[in-house]
């Protein structure tokens, strides 16, 4: 795809259509009819009077709109994917675990409980479970542990 900047406006109009088609907003996030209305009045005031820069701040303000609570939506969207993944578990350790972190006293995050847990892994487990982690996992395990290690040296 094109990059947003090196698109004329017929080309924006029609990437935008197809995504919307593919991702409607189905939530809070979305202009509603009230602000719409609001917008509409400010742009005919702003073009009866001439006043071209009170146009462009109401565009700009329109965007900006726009983007905040598409990454309002996101974040929203993170957030469900997360708890769906939490509730369709059986047992609540995920979740329990990610509030443990959330609520541990101040001093101690979520960073130490993670070093915590890949140390203990190791300790009583060593390669052979952590072999069978996902490449990203793995990685991440190794790099905490690397660090680890070099805490306890110094």
């Amino acid at each position: 795809m094109k990059a947003t900047k090196n698109m004329n406006i017929s080309e924006i109009k029609s990437t935008t259509d197809k995504f919307t088609a593919k991702h409607p907003v189905k939530d809070k996030f979305d202009l509603q009819g009230l602000q719409l209305c609001e917008y509409a009045e400010n742009i005919r005031a702003a073009v009866q009077t001439g006043n071209d820069e009170a146009l462009m701040q109401t565009i700009a303000d329109i965007f900006n709109y726009g983007y905040m609570n598409g990454t309002k939506q996101a974040i929203k969207s993170e957030s469900d994917k997360h708890n769906e993944i939490f509730n369709r578990s059986e047992e609540k350790h995920h979740k329990d675990l990610v509030e443990l972190a959330y609520y541990l006293p101040a001093g101690i995050g979520a960073d130490y409980l993670y070093m915590y847990a890949v140390v203990s892994l190791d300790h009583y487990y060593g390669k052979s479970l952590i072999d069978l982690l996902p490449l990203k996992q793995r990685r991440l395990y190794y790099k905490t542990l690397e660090a680890y290690e070099q805490q306890s040296k110094a």
